[in-house]
Order: C-alpha cells, then sequence, then structure tokens
C-alpha cells in the first residue's frame, strides 16, 4: 500500500549478504517489512494522531499485557485508522542474532520475542476500553490472535482455539 519496494530473500545465506552489504554500504540498511510498523520502517515527518488519551494509552497496554504472552512487549502507538488495531511485529536484532545462532549450530538463547503493537487511531482501541472484565479480556485476545495469524505465528490448538472463538463472538451479536 505504500508503494515501497521490498526483496524477498528467503535462503539460509541471505542474512549473512544482507550483513555484508550493509558493512560495505554504510548509508544503506535493509529491514524485514514485520520488524517494525510499516510507518516507522522508513522515517517520515508525518505522525498519526491517537484517539485515546495518556491514561487510556497506559490503560490499554495494561489490559493487553494480562492477555500477551509472557515474553511478548507490548506498546501502544498511533498507527492510523486505515492500519489493523494489533499489529505484531518482531525486532530485527533478536532474529538476526536467532539465525546466527542457528547457522553456527548454536542453541536458540534469542528465543522468538515479539512485540504486540496496539494502534491507539483504530476505532477498535476505543472498542476494547468501552468492555468490562472478561469481554475485555476476549477481545484483546482476539485481535492479537488475528495479529498473530496475519504473521504465519497462529497454529495447532492455537489455530484451532481463534477459529472457535471467532465463530462464538460472530454467532453472539
Amino acid at each position: 500500500k505504500k508503494g515501497y519496494d521490498v526483496l524477498v530473500m528467503n535462503s539460509l545465506i541471505d542474512s549473512h549478504f544482507i550483513t555484508t552489504l550493509e558493512r560495505k554500504w554504510e548509508k544503506a540498511s535493509f529491514k524485514r517489512v514485520d520488524s517494525e510498523s510499516i510507518d516507522k520502517l522508513i522515517e517520515k515527518d508525518e505522525a498519526s494522531v491517537s484517539t485515546l488519551n495518556e491514561d487510556q494509552e497506559k490503560e490499554i497496554v495494561e489490559v493487553y499485557k494480562e492477555v500477551a504472552g509472557e515474553q511478548d512487549v507490548v506498546r501502544a502507538e498511533a498507527l492510523g485508522q486505515e492500519e489493523l488495531p494489533v499489529v505484531i511485529i518482531r525486532p530485527e536484532f533478536f532474529r538476526r542474532m536467532r539465525e546466527q545462532a542457528m547457522l553456527s549450530g548454536m542453541n536458540n538463547e534469542f528465543g522468538d520475542q515479539i512485540n504486540v503493537l496496539v494502534n491507539t487511531s483504530h476505532p477498535l482501541a476505543e472498542g476494547v476500553l468501552n468492555k468490562e472484565g472478561d469481554e475485555r479480556k476476549e477481545l484483546a485476545s482476539q485481535l492479537i490472535a488475528l495479529a498473530k495469524l496475519s504473521q504465519g505465528l497462529l497454529t495447532g490448538a492455537a489455530l484451532s482455539d481463534f477459529v472457535e472463538k471467532s465463530v462464538e463472538m460472530i454467532s453472539r451479536d
């Protein structure tokens, strides 16, 4: 949607190749499209406006922390109304270090940390805050699962649970 050029690099040697290019081209850097929110991949002066105030942003982070994984980092950020309500990003540094460790036969000490980015410009941010108790947690949990699904991170039992809960939620409304 943003008109960025994207390289598909999916072989084992690509992480070494990118590191070599970054060393040779001092002004160049490569980022995975899912390593940051789309607006932060290429820094611009434009900023989206949050529909939540500072206290609401703190509150929504706490709601999502309750339902996110233990290792997951939760952040609130205004991404714009046209972007998804929750975005999963996977930090570039950890992914590169994990790949380097895998290629050298070391244990994966870096895990698979994800950042849960809550879009405070999206109408569902207020929608989550307008819910109470279990309904609030259920909606936040579904939005995280949907974001994970979009990144191919929802599999097995978690995927089955997501489908069942989605059908249940649609049936109620």
